[in-house]
């Protein structure tokens, strides 16, 4: 699995198409069973991530697991799914290891009630944009803990209040582990039936094993406006949040603020086209030393399905990170092709091409590297 800038299943801006859902096997009547089988191909010119001497190589992915429903026809539904990830490469056998992916989701609607829950475990063994300065691959292990729950308060009216909690270890003392925790409220108000207007606050708190003056841990506070639903068109959907935000350090440095939003457009006007347009601005915390920056992206792309079974997709992504109290600043591009075929309900064909270019502008700390990855894969979901 690579965590950089993938997106996998259905998620919004995911380059594959959802995989239909074969018959599980049946544990009981509110327990149903698949098993997964994955076999992917991996070509990188550049697997280090290096801004010079580059180093190509392939491996291969071996990844089976479970899928494992529980009531997923009634008012409560419950998700867990987990794949063993074997990575075997071709010059760097050194390289090869085996590495943990859990997920879990939790649902439950009454109708007025809507709560969720999830949390995943995963042991992670690529780069990121990030972490990728000593041209080595990084492990780490990456937990997340969530729930949220919207009540409707009237036909009107609604609010929602959630938790999330995200913890990353790294493998090695080069790099800083960190953890944040985040609670949002949002309020909706209703215009249109199927259109509502937003506003909340977002408290996030985050912490770094860096202690004393050279600390980054922080506070942010962010207060925020928005809309979620058909935006001047049923075939055009938005979910915007646009506001301010702060940013307070708990050692020696001076506070931050900046604009920060999340802006996502879908077009459906087309049965067999998907367009698609996200904008999104926020602070992030890196590896390298805890240190903070704002991270600015956009990102437009559109998945066409040329049959029932064939599909393709392609996005472009251009983003900017700048560093505080550092000179370190990066551009971004980010090319994705793929397609997928699905002949049936149990096996899933994909092929994909991403081209990476990250400009330090020639500063000081910052990442300078081209990579291009090409991937194939199989997956059977029975």
């Amino acid at each position: 699995m690579k965590t950089f800038s993938k997106q996998n299943g259905c998620l919004l801006l995911g380059l594959s198409f959802c995989t239909l859902a074969p018959a599980a096997i049946q544990l009981s009547e509110y327990a149903h069973l698949n098993v997964l089988g994955e076999v992917e191909f991996v070509y990188a010119n550049n697997i280090f991530l290096r801004s010079s001497n580059e180093v190509a190589d392939r491996y291969l992915i071996f990844s089976p697991g479970v899928e494992l429903k529980l009531a997923d026809q009634g008012a409560a539904s419950a998700l867990l799914i987990y794949k063993h990830h074997f990575t075997f490469y071709r010059d760097f056998s050194d390289l090869d290891g085996d590495y943990a992916d859990l997920q879990l989701s939790v649902r439950y609607n009454s109708g007025v009630l809507l709560t969720t829950a999830y949390a995943s475990y995963q042991e992670l063994f690529s780069n990121t944009l990030d972490v990728n300065l000593l041209g080595d691959l990084i492990e780490r292990e990456q937990t997340t803990i969530g729930a949220s729950a919207r009540y409707e308060v009237s036909e009107l009216t609604a609010f929602r209040v959630g938790l999330d909690y995200w913890d990353v270890d790294y493998d090695r003392a080069t790099y800083t582990d960190y953890n944040t925790i985040s609670i949002p409220l949002t309020l909706y108000y209703s215009i249109r039936p199927k259109i509502d207007l937003t506003g909340g606050f977002r408290y996030r708190e985050t912490d770094t094993d860096v202690s004393g003056a050279a600390s980054y841990d922080s506070r942010d506070y962010y207060y925020f406006i928005g809309a979620l639903g058909e935006l001047f068109s049923p075939v055009i959907h938005a979910d915007l949040s646009v506001g301010y935000q702060r940013r307070e350090f708990k050692g020696s440095l001076d506070d931050t603020s900046s604009l920060s939003y999340d802006i996502t457009f879908i077009y459906t006007g087309d049965a067999k086209t998907t367009l698609y347009a996200g904008f999104a601005r926020d602070y992030r915390t890196s590896a390298i030393g805890g240190a903070s920056y704002a991270f600015t992206n956009s990102t437009v792309g559109a998945r066409y399905r040329l049959t029932r079974t064939l599909g393709f997709s392609a996005a472009m992504t251009y983003g900017e990170s700048n560093y505080r109290s550092s000179p370190r600043a990066e551009d971004i591009v980010i090319l994705n092709l793929g397609a997928t075929y699905q002949p049936n309900d149990y096996l899933t064909l994909k092929a994909s091409y991403e081209h990476t270019d990250v400009d330090g502008n020639n500063r000081a700390g910052a990442a300078n590297y081209t990579n291009n990855e090409f991937r194939v894969s199989a997956s059977l979901r029975y």
